[in-house]
């Protein structure tokens, strides 16, 4: 094991800077989770403010419903001239306007007959609309389905929806979920990093000229000098999984207990061992350390740019994304945010996250042939 000896006897001389950049790392992701170690474990519901213009006032359905809808908004009242100044100014969210005859129209089949005026369409203002709608929903089905009069009605469509399932608080987990989504993103620019950084300096050490005369000139098998270098790789590379999910534990341990946990550490091996492939093909075609040290910088980040590791996917633009697709990074990535989306995956879901395994690994296995191919062609040119 001479060539598996001398790897680590040359990996040693590169702790600093494994430490560096792994070092650096983990604060941040320590400094992230201290920021926001105050999550909220309580549902407190958002109502939202609302200008009321009720011209059916007095009518059953309209009471019924402004009642209903005291769950979810708060009435500001508005001088008539004031009303648009004060939802420009986001004083209140929606205008809300219910029409002269709203509830005998209702009674006739007509729809959408509530009118809505806001600036923009937010996460309380769709439920808003979707409070309107479910409540006339249930109000029109018993209507259409029995004989009720509309007095006979309202309470069972409010029995109804009082009885609906609360709201479970969920809302610590899936915070907890949205940081691990935002640490292991940032480890595909640390896992590239590193094992570019480390892979290309021992390699570029081994293939120092008098080190490759040497290694031909003993009775040492090319297959076994080959064999040991890739032992040596790969437990480096495991091991830096190791360390950094073990340090993800640490961080997010109610989140990353369970599946979830278990598929992002998945994702993570298997996206290392890619970024290992990657790193031994280009250490191949780069003699000089700081033509590496250059290319490290620009690849990593480059790649973890293009490829949504620090800017969101949904927010980069479509040709960007077309070009990411070249890249493994791309599909750790997304594979890391279908994992944080929720605590309970669907099938849908796991498949899509099993099938982005698989092109991980293609990409490993092409860097992989490309590297043998590569060489190949240099040990015959040295000989």
């Amino acid at each position: 094991m001479r060539v598996f000896n001398l790897y680590w006897k040359i990996f040693r001389s590169y702790l600093g800077v494994i430490f560096v950049y792994v070092g650096i790392f983990l604060l941040i992701g320590i400094a992230v989770t201290s920021s926001n170690s105050s999550v909220q474990d309580s549902f407190d519901e958002t109502k939202i403010k609302i200008s009321l213009n009720n011209l059916d006032e007095g009518s059953t359905l309209s009471t019924g419903l402004l009642c209903y809808l005291e769950n979810y908004s708060e009435i500001v009242e508005l001088d008539d001239e004031d009303i648009k100044d004060a939802l420009y100014f986001r004083r209140i969210q929606v205008i809300i306007t219910i029409p002269e005859n709203f509830e005998e129209e209702f009674l006739a089949g007509k729809s959408n007959l509530i009118m809505q005026e806001k600036i923009e369409s937010t996460m309380t203002t769709v439920a808003l609309d979707q409070a309107i709608n479910k409540y006339l929903n249930y109000v029109r089905v018993y209507i259409n389905q029995t004989n009720y009069s509309l007095d006979e009605v309202l309470p069972l469509v409010k029995n109804v929806l009082e009885n609906e399932a609360e709201a479970q608080t969920t809302s610590e987990l899936s915070d907890l979920l949205d940081f691990s989504g935002f640490y292991y993103k940032t480890l595909s620019y640390v896992i590239i990093s590193v094992i570019l950084t480390v892979v290309g300096l021992i390699t570029i050490s081994f293939r120092k000229l008098e080190v490759r005369r040497r290694l031909f000139t003993s009775p040492y098998p090319q297959r076994k000098i080959n064999l040991e270098m890739i032992l040596g790789n790969f437990i480096f590379t495991v091991f830096l999984v190791i360390l950094l999910c073990a340090v993800s534990l640490v961080l997010y341990k109610e989140a990353l207990l369970n599946l979830n946990g278990i598929l992002l550490v998945i994702n993570t091996l298997i996206f290392a061992i890619a970024a290992l492939s990657m790193a031994y093909f280009f250490s191949l075609l780069i003699s000089r350390e700081q033509v590496l040290s250059g290319f490290n910088n620009v690849f990593s980040l480059g790649t973890s740019f293009i490829t949504g590791a620090f800017v969101p996917q949904a927010l980069l633009g479509s040709g960007m994304l077309t070009l990411a697709h070249i890249f493994p990074n791309y599909y750790f990535v997304y594979n890391v945010d279908l994992i944080t989306s929720s605590t309970n995956l669907s099938n849908v879901i796991l498949n899509k996250v099993y099938l982005y395994y698989g092109i991980q690994l293609l990409f490993a296995g092409v860097f992989i042939i490309a590297s043998i191919l590569v060489s190949k062609k240099q040990t015959k040119s040295e000989k």
